[in-house]
């Protein structure tokens, strides 16, 4: 939800109801995620400050996802990663066995969730708006809600269930056509 708030500072302003989308949408975070008091830990501040870089990356993203392809800016996004990514190997301590108890997961989560998950996000960013963009990609909570009660048998309570449908609600309402652009459409067609 903070990509609305950085499209300030961009052409691409956000509407009316961009911003009731976000606020449904925030709404439905707060219920699904926050559990009792409103304090916040350092770990929830970490959360926030990657919300924020995932914004920042969906911006980018935008900005120039129009000039390039997007298999092609997936790969450049790879590749500056893992040059980024690897004086950290030879600085910080790193345990082989460890490494090869969690190759499964290690390999799930670099090949699907970034190789395969970042590639859809740049092909399917391409004709979409930004903020469309964050609040359809705000629905990983609702999944992680969703199969932690059905794999992990959690507890889902109502208040969680509200939060999930309201996230629904707003990616939703956002995808829907703009009635002033469609008749404006309709008549330049006719």
């Amino acid at each position: 939800v903070f990509v609305p708030f950085l499209s300030l500072f961009t052409k691409n302003r956000p509407g009316i109801k961009t911003w009731v989308c976000v606020g449904v949408a925030l709404y439905g975070l707060y219920l699904l995620c926050m559990k009792g008091d409103f304090s916040i830990e350092l770990s929830d501040f970490y959360i926030l400050m990657c919300a924020f870089m995932f914004a920042v990356h969906i911006m980018v993203i935008d900005k120039f996802g129009a000039e390039f392809d997007p298999i092609t800016l997936s790969s450049v996004q790879f590749i500056t990663a893992a040059v980024i990514g690897l004086p950290f190997l030879f600085v910080l301590p790193v345990n082989i066995a460890d490494i090869k108890e969690a190759a499964v997961p290690i390999l799930y989560t670099s090949v699907m969730s970034t190789g395969v998950g970042y590639t859809f996000q740049a092909i399917g960013q391409k004709d979409n708006d930004p903020a469309s963009v964050s609040l359809i990609l705000s629905l990983e909570s609702v999944f992680a809600a969703v199969g932690g009660f059905l794999i992990l048998h959690e507890s889902f309570s109502y208040r969680e269930l509200i939060g999930c449908i309201l996230i629904f609600v707003a990616i939703t309402i956002i995808q829907l056509p703009d009635r002033k652009k469609d008749c404006v459409s309709a008549s330049q067609s006719a």
